[in-house]
């Protein structure tokens, strides 16, 4: 008998919209203006971009050891701590519950953030929660 993760998704999504807030993520539509020159891109990504409102809760990056999330790999030599503002725990939203993590920034409280890293909590193919690591 397989677990029933949604009444812990119900709970998640439910403790998000308490303590969070609503924030707008922002997917660039990276479609090449010109398919004769796929190389020049898009001329206004952001323009075009694809939006999502969600519910999140923003925690200081110090935070993420003690919320358990293993940084090992991530704090090696490569700048991690001074490019990360912070961390957010999302609730997966409605619209787009298991690509969130392809979107490429984030609106919080009007100021834009860039995504740097973003993982899922998904046991057996049910998305509980997504970590973003935001720098503006």
């Amino acid at each position: 008998m397989a677990f029933d993760y949604l009444p812990i998704l119900a709970d998640a999504k439910e403790l998000i919209e308490e303590f969070g807030k609503q924030v707008t993520f922002k997917k660039y539509d990276l479609t090449p203006d010109d398919s004769a020159k796929p190389w020049e891109g898009a001329a206004d990504p952001r323009g075009t971009a694809t939006s999502t409102i969600v519910w999140a809760v923003p925690v200081p990056p110090s935070s993420d050891e003690e919320l358990g999330i293993d940084t090992d790999d991530t704090r090696q030599d490569d700048g991690y701590q001074r490019r990360v503002d912070q961390i957010l725990i999302v609730e997966p939203g409605e619209d787009v519950p298991d690509t969130l993590d392809t979107y490429n920034e984030v609106v919080i409280d009007g100021q834009t953030f860039g995504i740097t890293r973003a993982s899922k909590l998904r046991p057996a193919g049910v998305t509980l929660l997504y970590f973003f690591w935001v720098y503006r």
